[in-house]
């Protein structure tokens, strides 16, 4: 006998409708607040998204003397750009579902947005020391200036990652489970 195959994950939450399409029927998070509050809360989740990746991007254009050569600067500093573009495509998906959000949405995104702020805000913390102490060690090597704009542009970064890990850590959703 042929069973009907038991569908796992996000994709139980959907199920055929008369004419064939899936409509979604499982559980919905909801904005706790006022239209002004819930504008005013993306606009902080934006903010925290794109600026560190923004300035990340920027930061890897400067030739500071250990984040061209030296793995222990490099190593974190990539850290720090896969945790900004994930928290991006994360917070990207948040900010398309509007006050209503799907649960998994919410479970595969908001809730995990946190984590990656952390994890970017660790990264930045950890690639600046790296920088610093190649600059205490090996000298500025004629980039004296490449090396502070790095410094400043991981200060930014790292301000970013801490309002991107704030603001989704806000318990404004309803429905939450």
């Amino acid at each position: 006998m042929a069973e009907k195959k038991r569908r796992r994950g996000y994709l139980a939450d959907f199920t055929p409708s008369v004419d064939g399409e899936y409509v979604y029927t499982g559980a919905l998070c909801r904005f706790a607040g006022d239209e002004r509050a819930f504008g005013k809360w993306r606009l902080r989740l934006g903010a925290g998204a794109v600026l560190p990746a923004a300035v990340l991007f920027a930061a890897g254009f400067l030739p500071a003397p250990g984040s061209t050569d030296r793995f222990y600067v490099i190593l974190p500093f990539l850290a720090a750009i896969i945790c900004a573009f994930v928290g991006l495509w994360k917070s990207v998906r948040v900010l398309a579902s509007g006050k209503v959000m799907r649960e998994y949405v919410y479970t595969g995104a908001l809730r995990q947005l946190p984590g990656w702020g952390l994890g970017g805000a660790i990264a930045c913390a950890v690639t600046a020391l790296a920088e610093t102490v190649h600059l205490c060690l090996r000298g500025f090597d004629g980039r004296a200036g490449a090396a502070f704009g790095l410094l400043a542009l991981l200060a930014g970064a790292l301000g970013g990652f801490l309002l991107l890990r704030r603001t989704a850590a806000e318990k404004r959703w309803n429905g939450e489970k």
